[in-house]
């Protein structure tokens, strides 16, 4: 008989909210082919599409969309992988925010730096809730004791 993992809500949650981001971003890829890379107002896709062309937004778009996917997945169905996985993107982004944040600063956007602040709190607070023992079993990772010198 195999014993079943609960997945905690926090794990819910945050699968649920990479779907979400899945469907915004397939959203954004209808868009673009219905309108041309034109629609797209961010700051980023703007310097993609000018440094890349629309080629290069399509990747974004896709990567994102295969990124969160591959993320949801691995949640909801407890895969240490997926976890990790979630782990490096919080990672990133909050190298990234943290770097925006500074940006944002010495240009004197304070609705910039609170934004980027906000989102390097959020993927902060991701990546310590992934971390936390609970969580480690729920996926079935190792976690080690202070008995054993972690």
């Amino acid at each position: 008989m195999v014993k079943m993992r609960t997945r905690p809500i926090g794990v819910s949650l945050l699968a649920a909210l990479n779907f979400l981001v899945v469907a915004g971003m397939a959203g954004v890829a209808a868009a673009l082919l219905v309108r041309g890379a034109a629609v797209l107002h961010s700051p980023v896709a703007q310097r993609v599409l000018q440094r890349e062309g629309a080629g290069g937004v399509w990747f974004l778009v896709l990567s994102t969309v295969l990124l969160a996917a591959m993320m949801g997945v691995g949640l909801l169905r407890l895969r240490d992988w997926g976890r990790q996985l979630m782990m490096i993107y919080c990672g990133i982004a909050l190298a990234s925010s943290g770097l925006m944040v500074i940006a944002e600063m010495l240009r004197f956007a304070v609705a910039g730096a609170l934004a980027w602040l906000a989102g390097a709190i959020v993927a902060g607070w991701i990546l310590r809730y992934l971390t936390r023992p609970q969580i480690k079993l729920a996926f079935g990772a190792p976690v080690k004791s202070k008995a054993q010198g972690a």
